[in-house]
């Protein structure tokens, strides 16, 4: 019993969703860019060709370098090992990529301003102002060059998709399997 605590403990995994609003996410991929950007492993393994590796799109694509989580039970620490994953939880469930460490977590929250006409969204990273989205008619009217980045770089094709899915006040970790950091 103290051995299966343990392991669960120290090796955790990352869900991740194959598709948002049935457009797919193409995490799988972003995820193995942003591994070969980062050079951490010379080459995909084996699991992903079982995949269905989309090949056609990983040329074009922007690589995926962390992910935003609640953590409310405050789990994820630098130094855990991730093992990534889709259909986590079913039988269906598939590493697809290989164990690596947590290198670095910063806190992030994002936060929801109504102001007149405008809603203005906040974006903080270790509770440092990253910049702000302005939305006007519940669509992007400015957006700064920080907070394209940090959608870009958490998967999103779009600073809209990523204000569609943070479509609320959140408060979270970032996750970075990289030495990035903001």
């Amino acid at each position: 019993m103290t051995y299966t605590w343990y392991y669960a403990f120290f090796i955790m995994t990352l869900g991740f969703v194959t598709k948002i609003d049935n457009k797919p996410t193409l995490f799988v991929e972003k995820i193995w860019k942003g591994i070969e950007d980062h050079e951490i492993t010379q080459e995909l393994c084996d699991a992903t060709f079982k995949y269905g590796f989309n090949w056609e799109k990983y040329g074009s694509i922007n690589a995926k370098i962390h992910t935003i989580r609640k953590d409310t039970p405050n789990r994820w620490k630098v130094g855990n090992k991730i093992h990534f994953a889709i259909n986590n939880q079913t039988k269906n469930r598939f590493q697809f990529a290989p164990v690596l460490l947590v290198k670095r977590i910063q806190s992030f929250e994002i936060k929801y301003l109504v102001v007149k006409d405008r809603t203005i969204v906040s974006i903080y990273i270790d509770q440092v102002l990253q910049g702000e989205v302005i939305l006007v008619n519940c669509k992007i009217a400015s957006s700064s060059f920080t907070v394209d980045e940090i959608a870009k770089n958490d998967g999103f094709d779009s600073t809209n998709d990523f204000i569609e899915w943070f479509d609320e006040d959140f408060k979270g970790k970032l996750i970075h399997w990289t030495d990035f950091k903001y």
